[in-house]
Order: structure tokens, then sequence, then C-alpha cells
């Protein structure tokens, strides 16, 4: 909050970062971590009106300030993720980060910048059931976010998983002789994920395997 005593919002900061580097510690995708932890934050501490628009102010200049090397990518991932009213100093943060030409622009690991390279189909060829898989790439780790289409339930998107670079994904795939696997355009794939999850939204489905990585899904077709 504005008018904090620095040395507080310094402990408050550090703190965050710590939670910030046990999230990554180990994962092969940081970028995607970091987003898992940043939603985390937003249902909890973080939430619409948990906290005062002034601390946004000071969180997001005090990240830009410090010499942690997860700070431009926590701030990143946090400046995707909170997306209430209170929440835009953070994200005007980030921006003007970027916007300032950083000596490393990929610093924040790329978190918002992901990029689509590719998607695909697998499925059995004696079943209906489809998984579609988009593939990204990012400086915070190149991976595959998809789902199951279940045709026995209106089309209804199920099994959600995130998943190593694609290309690997397609690769396992079509050694396993009982699959075909199917290169998509970017765009059906993301036509075929909304409309999969606009069944689950109509079913009211709620798998909790299902509900961490929803958000993570529905921000990536909008990349698409």
């Amino acid at each position: 909050m504005s008018g904090l005593l620095d040395p507080t919002l310094d402990r408050m900061v550090r703190t965050l970062l710590e939670t910030a580097h046990t999230a990554v510690a180990g994962h092969p995708a940081p970028g995607i971590a970091l987003e898992r932890w940043a939603h985390d934050l937003a249902a909890g501490s973080f939430a619409d009106e948990a906290m005062p628009r002034a601390f946004y102010v000071d969180l997001g200049r005090t990240l830009g300030t410090s010499a942690d090397p997860l700070a431009p990518a926590a701030r990143a991932a946090l400046a995707v993720v909170l997306d209430h009213r209170d929440a835009t100093p953070l994200r005007r943060a980030h921006a003007d980060w970027r916007a300032s030409g950083p000596d490393d622009p990929d610093a924040d690991l790329g978190i918002g910048r992901e990029v689509p390279v590719r998607a695909l189909t697998i499925g059995h060829p004696d079943e209906d059931d489809v998984s579609v898989a988009v593939g990204f790439r990012a400086a915070g780790g190149d991976h595959t976010i998809g789902l199951l289409v279940d045709a026995a339930h209106d089309g209804l998107g199920r099994d959600l998983f995130i998943g190593p670079p694609i290309d690997e994904i397609a690769a396992d795939a079509t050694a396993d002789p009982e699959l075909v696997v199917t290169d998509i355009p970017l765009a059906d794939a993301a036509a075929r994920m909304t409309a999969a999850l606009t069944v689950a939204a109509t079913e009211s489905w709620d798998d909790p395997r299902d509900l961490p990585l929803t958000p993570l899904l529905t921000r990536r077709l909008t990349l698409l």
C-alpha cells in the first residue's frame, strides 16, 4: 500500500518471490509454472477487492526495482492473470517495462507472448473421442496444452492437459499404431476447443483436475 514502510514492502516482495522460485524449481516450463502460481494468488490474497489499488502501484514498482532475476517474470505472470481494475497499475508497470526496450526482453519468460506453432488431433480410428492439442513456443519453455473432446457427451471438453513441446507429443502418438495423428489449422483447433469449453460450461463441468488448467487454456485461445 502506498505509504507502507519500504522495509516492510521489500520483505513482502522477497517472500512473494521466494514462493515464485519454489513454483518454478525443476519445472521444464517455468513460464507455465509461474502462470499457475499467479492464478493461485488471484484466487486468494490478490483476488478482486482483496487489496487496494495502491498496493498494486507499490507491488509493480518494487518488483521493477528488484535485483531478483525472476522478478520480471513474476510481474508478467501477475499482469496477465490479474485482470481486475485495481491491478491496472501492475499491468501498466509491466507494459511500460516492455515498451522501454529492456536489455533482456525475455527476462519475463515471454509470459503473455506465447506463439502458437502447431495444432493437431489425436484419436483412435474406432472411437469418436479426439484430443485437440496446440503447441506454443515461449521463452519460458515450449509447451502444449489441450483437451479431450468427448463425443459421447455432446462434445464436452475434459481431461485438460499441459505437456512437452508438441513435436514430442506428435512423435510419441505417431509411434503408437493404435492412434491417428492429424495436423489441423490453428483456427480449427481454436474453434473446437472453444466449443468444447462452452459445452463444459453449459453442463457445469467442474472436474477438479480440469479447473486449475482452464484459465491457462482460455487465455491461450485468444492467441490463436
